[in-house]
């Protein structure tokens, strides 16, 4: 495996006296390569370790590029590696164009795997460590190692240890910190199975695939349950709790019996998130639902044989316009006998009549959150106002049961039994 090492300068290497320092290093690191031993600094070490046959960019002040070099001037092969190599002279304040060194080092090398030393160096170690680390997740076509020499022993001891870990865990943090807030997982890269999980379960709530999102859900519980224990997301467990919380809202929505309620429940979920085109289509779809729920109850629609965008196209159409969809199929119609249906109607018409205005209201906002127009209406907080408005409209109708006795079956069912009586009598007196 070939190797391209950015290695920052710095001042170690000599005692007061004079003398060159001997300090043990060793490896807490995936990089096989790297030796343990007694080296005058951490940049001795990775060049006693990859020789010649890696390649180098050394980054530092002219101190300490002066230093370096007078350190290794008797030792030939790190002398060889110093003079192939010319180190880039950089001030101690030059931070942005420390970045872009580092940047465009990466871009050259003609090497995929890279190692960025920072145990020596600039004052900006903590802002470079970051930049770094977040530009090795970002960078997905280089793999970039972020090694720091971390002090066992003042001055005599040195482990290595790859910062990759603990930029994973931001990162870890950052998408969660996402979920929560937006509901959207960010792509990092990450390869956690609770975030691609997660990631996946956002995608089908954002899609509108009502059906994929039940089934991401328990795919995500389990992972989340993993996550709990997986030392890779310790100290991560408020987050991991408010995440818990958003999906145990859905785990209570896929419990829910009827499916206009998981829309209406998703529905809000999603509004206070600010989703309102999700916002606005899940309402639509619920009071359809809802309306073809309490059909059924009095046996007044014919689910056989008809899709349920049939369906709920139908039930829509009929309460807007309150005459006879063209709704044939097979020889069936969706409404078994029109002339029950509108004498229903007939007898319900405050019900009707808060249906039509739902529907109406909401068909408006969807059709002009799912075009682009200078022309609008509303502005986003005014919709967001509306939208609650309709939501809470919404709620009042779904509260109410569908099955319930109503008086518009009972003139139908009355009137057919008083023809049966009367025809009871005829026969009687013949």
């Amino acid at each position: 495996m070939s190797y391209h090492i950015i290695a920052i300068l710095g001042l170690a290497g000599k005692n007061r006296d004079g003398s060159l320092t001997k300090s043990t290093y060793s490896k807490d690191s995936d990089i096989s390569e790297l030796k343990n031993g007694e080296f005058i600094n951490s940049t001795h070490c990775l060049m006693e370790s990859f020789g010649e046959s890696a390649t180098y960019t050394f980054l530092g002040t002219s101190d300490s590029i002066a230093f370096q070099q007078n350190i290794f001037a008797n030792l030939s092969q790190c002398k060889a590696i110093f003079d192939k190599n010319s180190p880039k002279v950089l001030s101690d304040n030059e931070i942005q164009r420390v970045f872009s060194e580092i940047l465009s080092s990466i871009k050259e090398a003609k090497e995929d795997n890279i190692i960025l030393d920072i145990t020596h160096g600039f004052r900006h170690q903590p802002i470079i460590a970051s930049f770094a680390s977040t530009l090795g997740q970002i960078n997905t076509k280089k793999s970039i190692t972020l090694l720091f020499a971390k002090e066992i022993e003042q001055g005599k001891k040195y482990q290595y240890i790859s910062l990759e870990k603990y930029s994973q865990i931001s990162l870890i943090a950052l998408s969660l910190q996402t979920f929560v807030q937006t509901l959207s997982v960010p792509n990092m890269g990450l390869k956690e199975p609770f975030i691609i999980a997660l990631s996946e379960f956002s995608k089908s709530l954002h899609a509108n695939d009502f059906n994929h999102i039940f089934a991401n859900l328990d795919k995500t519980s389990n992972e989340l349950q993993k996550a709990k224990n997986n030392a890779e997301f310790g100290g991560l467990e408020n987050i991991l709790y408010e995440v818990e919380k958003i999906l145990s809202d859905f785990v209570d929505i896929k419990n829910t019996k009827k499916d206009y309620q998981k829309h209406y429940k998703i529905a809000k979920i999603m509004h206070e998130k600010g989703y309102y085109l999700i916002v606005a289509t899940y309402i639509y779809e619920a009071i359809a639902l809802y309306i073809i729920d309490d059909l059924s109850g009095q046996n007044l629609i014919c689910k056989r044989g008809f899709s349920e965008y049939e369906l709920t196209n139908a039930v829509r159409f009929y309460v807007l316009a309150d005459i006879k969809p063209n709704d044939t199929k097979n020889g069936k119609n969706v409404f078994a006998d029109f002339t029950e249906i509108q004498t229903y109607r007939k007898n319900n018409q405050t019900k009707f009549e808060s249906w039509k205005n739902l529907i109406g209201q909401i068909k408006t906002f969807r059709n002009d959150l799912a075009h682009i127009s200078k022309d609008k209406k509303y502005d986003t907080k005014m919709i967001g106002g509306e939208l609650k408005g309709v939501l809470s409209n919404l709620g009042q109708i779904i509260s109410q049961n569908p099955h319930k006795q109503t008086v518009a079956t009972k003139p139908i069912a009355e009137g057919k039994l008083q023809d049966g009586l009367k025809n009871l009598n005829k026969i009687k007196n013949l």
